[in-house]
């Protein structure tokens, strides 16, 4: 499988670490110039919802969200068109020892699972996690240990995409509701599970403390938009518990 890394053009030392890691491994890799936010939203190339984005986020979208989210989907595009798995890689990584060999394992699997984080996939404790396991371990032949997860984390630092999974991103993506870790735990609106590798290969590296996608504005604390919040998030999950209801049944796996 192809490795992309997304990294600004004048990432200087973000690259330089990049490329420290990847001689270690012995894999081949390609940097793929991340696509820099919009200077005017209002005449971003990009459809916006901004209610939804709201919703979200309890604020407007930032400029340089546009531009990651931008990035990932243009990968996600390509994987289309070679029409062949890829893996997926944000410039602050750190490469675990056990990256390379599970990269090798994963061609064997990518096609059935179409998704598969490399990073963590446990979310820090919330209330939910008492009404439904965050993820479930999924039985296969191979080595390496898959998990389905159902309550999906932040972050897109790591993963590897099928093209039938990268083009349903791409037909749900014409129009922005959120930052592209926020709408990759939406599965039920993008039809894409979402699965991981056990344990995680990648992990955050000293450069995630300095995101280079900018400063967020604070977030809006108007009643009315915290009570359309919460009736949102609140749909989200019952569309959330129908759609891992179908993904387990299919799966084999008890819930």
């Amino acid at each position: 499988m192809k490795l992309f890394v997304i990294s600004l053009r004048d990432a200087a030392v973000r690259r330089a670490a990049a490329i420290e890691q990847f001689q270690r491994t012995g894999l081949e890799f390609e940097f793929f110039d991340a696509v820099c936010g919009p200077s005017n939203l209002t005449s971003c190339a990009y459809n916006i919802d901004w209610r939804l984005y709201r919703l979200n986020t309890l604020r407007d979208p930032f400029p340089g969200e546009i531009g990651c989210y931008a990035s990932h989907l243009a990968l996600w595009k390509l994987c289309v068109e070679r029409n062949e798995p890829i893996v997926i890689l944000e410039d602050d990584f750190q490469l675990t020892a056990d990256f390379s060999e599970v990269i090798g394992g994963l061609k064997a699997l990518i096609k059935n699972f179409g998704f598969i984080r490399l990073e963590s996939y446990q979310r820090k404790s919330r209330f939910l996690k008492n009404l439904r396991p965050p993820f479930y371990r999924v039985p296969v032949k191979d080595n390496i240990t898959i998990c389905y997860v159902s309550d999906v984390p932040l972050c897109a630092l790591a993963y590897a995409i099928s093209p039938r999974a990268a083009s349903s991103l791409v037909d749900a993506s014409a129009t922005l509701i959120s930052p592209v870790d926020k709408y990759l735990q939406k599965t039920w609106l993008h039809h894409t599970p979402i699965f991981a590798v056990s344990p995680p290969v990648v992990e955050k590296s000293r450069h995630a403390d300095e995101s280079t996608i900018g400063t967020r504005q604070r977030k809006s604390l108007s009643p009315g938009l915290l009570l359309k919040r919460a009736l949102y998030k609140a749909q989200g999950e019952l569309r959330r518990y129908e759609f891992d209801k179908r993904q387990l049944a299919a799966l084999g796996i008890e819930r």
